[in-house]
């Protein structure tokens, strides 16, 4: 019986089993790592995108940005931009996220998609993307990067979507429990993820409002 279960096709069943094996495999790293806690320091401090810029011509700026961000999505072009956008999807308050296996614990990573990729993820669901649907987070100059936050609470058809890639939405808890605090990439993923969730909420209840 139990390998009938196992075996079992549902799409439902397989979302399900890899977004507890990702949970799971995070949630470990509690029991095999010691991790560096300063307890004068905030878990989503030290945000390393930057949301403003002095010029507001300045292609990274949030006017900027969103202007370029109108275009490109008008134009529909496939072609290489600078700066280059991508996405960061959240659903109910929960970060596309994904792991790697790496040492002795998998390392999780934020699942940012480009903004061309993820155009075409919610096309083939059959929903247009929106410029007034997208956050500006802010920008790395340095990689010629700006990026943005979606909630994507009611869009069901994409979670398979994201599944089949090895991505799923993972509770900001289980990050923060999954995460090495020594580690300074770790913890500025988590600092964005816990600022766009912020932003997120906010966006949703003011468009609401």
């Amino acid at each position: 019986m139990l390998s009938l279960i196992f075996s079992s096709s549902s799409p439902t069943f397989c979302l399900r089993s890899k977004t507890l094996a990702l949970t799971t495999a995070l949630s470990s790293l509690t029991a095999r790592t010691t991790m560096s806690v300063s307890l004068q320091s905030h878990a989503f401090a030290g945000n390393p995108l930057r949301s403003r810029t002095p010029n507001p011509d300045d292609p990274f700026s949030p006017i900027s940005a969103f202007e370029s961000l109108k275009t490109r999505l008008l134009e529909n072009t496939h072609q290489p931009t600078s700066p280059d956008f991508r996405v960061l999807p959240f659903r109910k308050g929960r970060p596309l996220a994904s792991s790697s296996p790496g040492g002795p614990a998998p390392d999780w990573h934020l699942g940012w998609i480009s903004l061309t990729d993820f155009r075409g993820l919610l096309a083939s669901s059959g929903v247009q993307l929106s410029e007034n649907s997208l956050v500006y987070l802010g920008s790395k100059v340095e990689d010629d990067v700006v990026y943005w936050a979606i909630d994507v609470s009611d869009e069901g058809g994409l979670v398979p979507e994201f599944s089949s890639k090895q991505f799923c939405f993972v509770e900001l808890r289980t990050l923060m429990v999954a995460t090495d605090w020594a580690d300074q990439q770790a913890m500025g993923d988590l600092s964005i993820a816990g600022h766009d969730a912020c932003l997120c909420a906010e966006f949703l209840a003011h468009r609401c409002g």
